[in-house]
């Protein structure tokens, strides 16, 4: 997640470790946390790596956040060959001091990796369309990768064999829980899942008609993650927020077509007041992130300071007021600023004016004997919190295209793809309107004890499967808030084009996605979900015309996944569901 950080600073106009704007346009070079590939990655200086041309040397140098050069010929640098892998400076008139990278146990040279690249473009330049797929092949070119992998690291080196499906050789993974008759078919695919080396730490519970039908967890972590571990929900936190508006519905609080202006009154500043809490729930207030690259602070999204926070979001201006190729209403995911803005909505609906991480906490976890937090768990709850890790950038690279060349990629992978590397894309934008450059940990801000605090319901709930698994049910089986209620927040979906994640989604007015097949980008397993998900790869969905509550959540995090329905292995088991839910209507209905 250092892009994450990178970008940042380089919105300030400044490099990542504090200096003056060197920068003509910049390159996110660096991997994730877990970047097992970069040698240093332990070292204090290394965490951040930007490749930039220098408008005074003029040309392109690669600096890490502690101020020390790393010489490559990659990225079309313009450096001889000799130089590759040396970390250091030199001076004025020929002299130099520079070290060697040293390797890694298990590196993988980023030369193989180009090759590998390289080697599968190739490959799908030999394939014009699906018939032009043969095993043979597919085949050749695993040999070739398998080659490449033993003269790197060998066959069992992580990367490889997870880019392979050989994972379960690198590290036995465990699968524990239970499965009801009829559903063995979804152990099998979370299986798979776990024996390919793709789950870190992985939970799945589902629901069918009110009957626990699947309650497995699992991974490489052995004993130290289980059933009752909890951790960061990333986006499926927004559920959260739509249940409590929902609730607010139900009470007469509220309407999906009140303007906020009307609970908010500030809020109708810089041409806001025509904003609905519909157009909010629908990412549609052009609030996803904010002028000239303004950021909110992270200690004003904690729950002292959010009179303050409040403040910072009524004075800012729509984007279609400073962007002009976006049309008021346009839809731009509000990866973090949903929540700040349902924050204060619920806050001034309130009879007590609770925060919603108090709401949370008092209307949904303790009534249904769950776990959810949302800001400043308690210490019980942060003993539970198992921590976060993201895969290796060079594992992320890989495997997207292992999956183009046996079809499997979505086409607009590639936009998002290059979205994710541009610090000025409106995707790294709106994933990046808090500063938490302050934070003890920026590059790792998702295990970070003062993220943990943040009261944000679009990104900063923790939780686990069992809990988020047994509000799913309830809500299919129309047994939390009233039916009514429910039909009200699932009505009226709208599919738009999003400007920030890059597909269509499908917004109800009361903020969840329908999912499915047909125009919308969506697998058809995905079909009759309704909810939302969480990006590296977790989903918290449910299916009322079948009475099903579905919740998956891991640590092991996909760089790219922006949530479960378009990360391989939560599909797998959702087609691995709906083969079984398929066979399981069937037999009743021949037994009627």
């Amino acid at each position: 997640m250092n892009w994450m950080y990178d970008a940042m600073a380089f919105r300030h106009g400044r490099d990542a470790g504090g200096g003056g704007g060197r920068y003509a346009h910049a390159e996110l070079v660096s991997g994730g946390p877990e970047d097992n590939h970069c040698p240093w990655h332990r070292q204090p200086w290394r965490p951040t790596l930007i490749v930039a041309h220098d408008l005074v040397m003029f040309a392109e140098t690669a600096f890490t956040q502690g101020g020390v050069g790393l010489f490559s010929t990659g990225a079309g640098r313009p450096l001889h060959p000799a130089t590759e892998g040396r970390i250091g400076w030199g001076g004025f008139g020929g002299n130099h001091h520079a070290v060697y990278r040293k390797p890694q146990k298990m590196g993988v040279s980023a030369s193989t990796l180009r090759t590998g690249v390289r080697l599968l473009i190739a490959r799908e330049a030999l394939v014009p369309g699906p018939d032009g797929v043969s095993a043979g092949r597919i085949a050749a070119l695993t040999a070739v990768l398998v080659t490449l992998a033993a003269g790197a690291g060998g066959i069992r080196h992580p990367l490889w064999a997870r880019v392979l499906g050989i994972g379960s050789w690198v590290k036995r993974g465990e699968v524990h829980g239970t499965v009801a008759p009829g559903f063995e078919g979804v152990r099998k695919a979370f299986k798979r899942n776990v024996d390919a080396g793709m789950e870190r730490g992985a939970q799945l519970v589902i629901y069918h008609k009110g009957e626990k039908v699947v309650d497995l967890y699992g991974g490489t972590l052995g004993s130290a993650y289980d059933g009752e571990s909890i951790q960061v929900i990333y986006s499926c936190s927004k559920n959260l927020g739509v249940l409590l508006i929902a609730r607010a519905v139900e009470d007469g609080r509220l309407k999906y077509d009140t303007r906020v202006a009307e609970v908010w009154p500030e809020f109708a500043q810089a041409g806001k007041e025509r904003i609905t809490i519909a157009d909010v729930l629908r990412h549609e207030a052009g609030l996803a992130y904010f002028k000239d690259g303004a950021q909110v602070a992270y200690e004003l999204a904690g729950r002292k300071r959010l009179d303050e926070l409040a403040d910072f979001i009524a004075k800012q201006p729509p984007a279609w007021a400073y962007e002009k190729d976006l049309k008021p209403g346009a839809r731009i995911y509000h990866a973090f600023s949903r929540g700040f803005l349902l924050e204060e909505i619920v806050r001034r609906v309130d009879a007590r004016t609770r925060s919603l991480g108090e709401q949370v906490r008092e209307d949904i976890a303790e009534p249904l004997g769950v776990t959810v937090v949302l800001g400043e768990p308690n210490e019980e709850e942060k003993k539970r919190i198992s921590p976060l890790k993201f895969v290796s950038t060079a594992y992320y690279i890989l495997r997207y295209y292992v999956k183009r060349m046996l079809f499997q990629a979505y086409p607009d992978d590639i936009p998002r793809f290059n979205a994710f590397a541009d610090p000025t894309s409106r995707l790294v934008r709106s994933f990046t309107p808090i500063d938490m450059s302050r934070l003890d940990t920026p590059a790792e801000y998702y295990n970070d004890p003062k993220f943990l605090d943040i009261e944000c319901a679009s990104v900063t709930a923790i939780s686990n499967a069992r809990s988020l698994g047994k509000i799913a049910d309830l809500i299919a089986r129309r047994e939390y808030l009233k039916p009514e209620t429910l039909e009200k927040m699932e009505a009226n979906p709208i599919v738009k084009f999003d400007h920030s994640i890059l597909l269509e989604t499908a917004y109800t007015q009361g903020g969840i996605n329908v999912f499915g097949g047909g125009s919308k980008p969506w697998h058809p397993a995905t079909e009759g979900h309704i909810g939302w998900g969480g990006f590296g790869g977790n989903m918290w969905t449910w299916m009322p015309d079948e009475e099903v509550g579905f919740a998956y959540l891991q640590n092991g995090n996909m760089l790219g996944s922006l949530f479960g329905f378009r990360d391989q292995r939560c599909l797998r088991i959702s087609k691995a569901l709906r083969v079984c839910l398929d066979k399981k209507a069937a037999a009743e209905n021949k037994a009627k």
